[in-house]
């Protein structure tokens, strides 16, 4: 089992990763067009990529992935 100290910087990045997907979605379809898009859509698809190999982790320590309040 993981330390204390892990556990609580891995529900820190549980947390960036979430936000990370739903900031970078949004700017994806604001920038719909742009060529500035190319950028945040390879980033976006990364985020997609990383997505259930971190819900994966996050399920074997006994985490909620799900973004919480603050990140919302």
């Amino acid at each position: 089992m993981p330390s204390k100290k892990f556990i609580k910087g891995f529900r820190h990045e549980l947390a960036n990763r979430a936000f990370a997907f739903m900031a970078v979605g949004r700017m994806v379809e604001r920038l719909d067009g742009d060529e500035r898009s190319l950028f945040w859509k390879t980033y976006l698809d990364l985020e997609i990529f990383n997505r259930p190999r971190y819900e994966a982790a996050a399920a074997v320590w006994g985490l909620d992935a799900a973004p919480g309040f603050f990140t919302k």
